[in-house]
């Protein structure tokens, strides 16, 4: 069975589909009970260009952007993801640390979420165990995010900023770490009432991180249980807000550990 500290998220949000080093590895149970494999297994083939794993024509500023900076080619971890996250699939890459797992993660969910995320109420929000590593995607992301498809924020908390919904309402993709969001969502009832319900897809990166297997001795506060991580709370509150049959969980990992 799967360590504790992946079980939470697995079970509330109904995992599809788990990558190992660029490969098929598990089917879960997903949310309807159902182990189900997409269609779409184009992903698996060797060497592929990222033209022929992605719809790039759709998108002329992700593909100028990914041109920029002379990706052609799609690592294992890419080749064997892109298009299930395109196709609209929960799961989790499991690769090692410089294996391009967060380009596999974004660039196919931005093209997909294009221009309907601020719109539609599809927004991405990206939960990163540290506030470097957030900075770092939400970076990655404002090359990726075309200059129409709304903006990219960094939610973090400081003596002049505190994040309202009015700041973050034109915003396509929020980044955020756990405890800092987790404190703005607490102290703000309007923000905590808003954001489950305007997301599109929840990606954890890193999420062994951000859920360690440790217990958590710090305030309680959303829906966090005893022992439970601002990310288990934070997972809680939109598995039971948000809305749609289509919301989108990716997740990223360098170490799983799986126990007979």
């Amino acid at each position: 069975m799967l360590k504790r500290h992946l079980i939470l998220v697995l079970a509330s949000l109904g995992l599809v589909e788990a990558f190992t080093h660029g490969r098929l590895a598990w089917h879960p149970v997903t949310r309807n009970g159902v182990a189900s494999r997409p269609s779409n297994t184009n992903a698996l083939c060797a060497g592929a260009l990222f033209t022929d794993l992605l719809p790039l024509h759709e998108a002329p500023h992700l593909a100028a952007a990914l041109a920029e900076r002379q990706i052609i080619t799609a690592t294992p971890i890419q080749e064997a993801a892109v298009g299930f996250v395109h196709k609209g699939t929960s799961l989790t890459l499991h690769s090692e640390t410089g294996s391009g797992k967060t380009l596999a993660l974004l660039a196919p969910l931005l093209l997909r979420l294009q221009g309907r995320a601020v719109r539609d109420n599809r927004r991405v929000l990206v939960l990163a165990p540290s506030r470097e590593l957030a900075a770092q995607l939400a970076s990655e992301a404002k090359k990726l995010l075309g200059p129409d498809e709304g903006s990219v924020k960094l939610v973090c908390l400081g003596e002049k900023y505190v994040p309202t919904v009015e700041s973050l309402e034109g915003a396509a993709v929020l980044v955020a770490t756990p405890a800092e969001l987790a404190a703005a969502l607490w102290d703000d009832k309007e923000l905590r009432e808003w954001l489950p319900t305007k997301l599109g897809a929840l990606v954890l990166d890193e999420v062994d991180a951000l859920i360690p297997s440790r217990k958590f001795t710090g305030q309680r506060i959303l829906y966090m249980d005893e022992g439970m991580h601002p990310a288990e709370g934070i997972v809680k509150l939109v598995a039971r807000r948000c809305e749609g049959p289509d919301f989108q969980v990716p997740q990223g990992l360098a170490a799983l550990t799986i126990q007979a």
